[in-house]
């Protein structure tokens, strides 16, 4: 995510001034995120065009259109929407109550009739496209959104006398008012941190101190069951977190830190460094408790940014290598080849490696159904399990191999462990109750995606058990996309898929996992249609054609092999 949020930085100028845009980002790799500022505003990096305030004259549908527009800036608890209310209407309204992101390019404000000389309604109606809640999270919501504002005249001149409480924004001006930020918490066996992503205002002062305190409070609602912070539920931060001119970043907690064992305090230090890190001016983090300095075993007093690295949701790959299935047999990019040949069972279509590349899981073609194998990579692989049909393997955070197999006794996901013991996995009904084509678990292990039916795509939690992981908490995302085909975890948190495009041309789709900023790659230089997708962190993004074609993302597109079923190798 730091990486992304830098990116950002340079486009944003162009993003705030540009009032034109409409709907989510189509093209290009802009994204939400940027270098967050550590004190508050956005600094040189702030160039906004502030919105009109209310003036006589104008009529009621003009009222409400202006209204709608100044809601993109919140200085002054939305000093300026407010000027386009009545006194008690705007001390009534409740701009806190959250916001609700519409698509402008189906917005209709009409004028409803008026009731009398002095006051009339004016209605809203738009698709909906999720909300942002009040901690920060974005959650898709689609359907419409339909909203009535009173309008009353008084004195010659017409303001709203009743408005919806929360914030309307259409897609472009959430793009405005909002950046996207990680909070870091640990997946359930302690092994990786994991991306919590919210959004935050961009006049939003002290952001150091406000991640902080999201930290403090956990993850979200739906993520909880799936991931955990390592102090005491009771910990508070005291005071703001204030950032020296070196650039490091002082958290003060409470005493109830001090019940805290060595190795909570380590996690929950890569858990804040990470967190600080995206901040353009913080180079280091130190932690107080109560005002005096903290020792953490292992770790400096002040913490480097760089620190920490063990617990990266985004480790990249053990192999540089490409794995792909030619003519039904496994084959490389690079590397050795040989050690290949002796896991070959033949009329393999689908292939993956573990995160440490010591394991490696195929599904073969039989005359009759499907077979998945696995074993050490370089060695005979053994047979595991056969069904009518099977999705292509996905390596959880414990080495299990999980797949979803479709035969006689029903649609089942099912693990195979790193013993070889091969288990049924509790999931959610939602995700068995249609064809699933395609399942994948996060890099950190917290989160899996499938695509179901027609080409939808879903995104659940692997929620901790007594025994293997539940699969549960399923929910669709990036309802736009359909036709779906192909699916990767490019990042700790981004998503990766081909999906239908227009003029039966297909599209390269690149979403955060909560569905909030979807965009569509450019395929210059790309021959073909794109029917499967994999990335890596680290690693340039792989794509397979409908003539079983091979691409790189290098340099636009460059073709590296004839295939299919390509996996970044770990």
């Amino acid at each position: 995510m730091a990486e992304r949020l830098r990116a950002w930085a340079a486009a944003v100028t162009f993003v705030a001034l540009s009032a034109g845009c409409a709907g989510m980002p189509t093209g290009g790799v802009v994204h939400l995120g940027r270098a967050l500022p550590a004190a508050g505003g956005l600094g040189d990096l702030d160039v906004r065009v502030l919105p009109p305030s209310w003036k006589p004259g104008l009529e009621p549908l003009a009222v409400v259109s202006g209204f709608l527009r100044a809601t993109v800036n919140d200085d002054d608890n939305y000093a300026i929407a407010r000027s386009y209310l009545t006194g008690s209407a705007a001390g009534r309204w409740r701009p806190a109550d959250g916001v609700t992101i519409y698509d402008e390019v189906g917005l209709r404000v009409a004028d409803a009739g008026a009731d009398t000389a002095s006051h009339t309604t004016v209605r809203l109606n738009a698709p909906r496209i999720g909300r942002i809640e009040r901690r920060g999270e974005f959650v898709q919501k689609p359907g419409r959104l339909v909203a009535g504002f009173s309008v009353v005249r008084s004195n010659g001149s017409w303001r709203i006398d009743r408005a919806p409480d929360g914030v309307l924004l259409s897609s472009s001006d959430a793009q405005r008012s909002f950046h996207a930020a990680d909070v870091y918490y640990l997946n359930n066996v302690g092994s990786a941190l994991v991306p919590d992503q919210i959004l935050l205002q961009n006049s939003q002062r002290g952001v150091a101190t406000a991640l902080v305190s999201a930290l403090l409070n956990g993850p979200s609602e739906w993520l909880a069951p799936a991931a955990h912070t390592a102090l005491p539920a009771h910990a508070t931060l005291i005071g703001n977190v204030p950032v020296n001119d070196s650039g490091v970043a002082d958290v003060n907690l409470s005493g109830s830190v001090r019940q805290a064992s060595p190795k909570e305090l380590a996690a929950f230090s890569a858990q804040l460094v990470w967190t600080l890190r995206q901040i353009s001016d913080v180079t280091a983090v130190r932690l107080l408790v109560e005002g005096a300095p903290l020792t953490v075993p292992g770790a400096p007093v002040r913490q480097p940014i760089t620190s920490w690295q063990r617990y990266d949701p985004s480790a990249p790959p053990s192999s540089h290598d490409v794995l792909y299935v030619s003519r039904g047999h496994l084959a490389a990019t690079g590397g050795d080849v040989t050690a290949l040949a002796h896991s070959d069972p033949g009329h393999v279509i689908s292939v993956a490696r573990s995160r440490d590349g010591d394991t490696l899981a195929v599904v073969q073609q039989l005359p009759h159904g499907m077979r998945l194998l696995s074993g050490g990579y370089g060695k005979r692989l053994k047979q595991r399990l056969s069904a009518a049909s099977l999705t292509p393997p996905t390596f959880d955070a414990d080495g299990d191999v999980l797949t979803v197999a479709d035969g006689p006794l029903g649609r089942r996901v099912m693990a195979v462990t790193a013993g070889g013991a091969v288990r049924r996995v509790s999931v959610d009904a939602s995700l068995t109750a249609q064809d699933v084509s395609d399942l994948s678990i996060s890099r950190d292990g917290a989160r899996v995606a499938a695509v179901v039916g027609a080409g939808r795509l879903l995104v659940g939690r692997v929620k901790a058990g007594s025994g293997l992981p539940t699969l549960d908490g399923f929910r669709f995302i990036a309802p736009s996309l359909h036709g779906i085909r192909g699916l990767s975890w490019a990042g700790a948190e981004e998503l990766a898929v081909t999906a239908a495009g227009a003029g039966g041309q297909r599209q390269i789709v690149v979403t955060d996992a909560d569905g909030y900023a979807p965009r569509s790659l450019s395929l210059e230089r790309l021959q073909g249609q794109p029917v499967d997708v994999n990335g890596a962190p680290g690693q340039a993004l792989i794509a397979v054609t409908d003539g079983r074609v091979i691409w790189a993302q290098v340099e636009g597109w460059r073709r590296i092999a004839t295939g299919t079923a390509a996996v970044h190798s770990g």
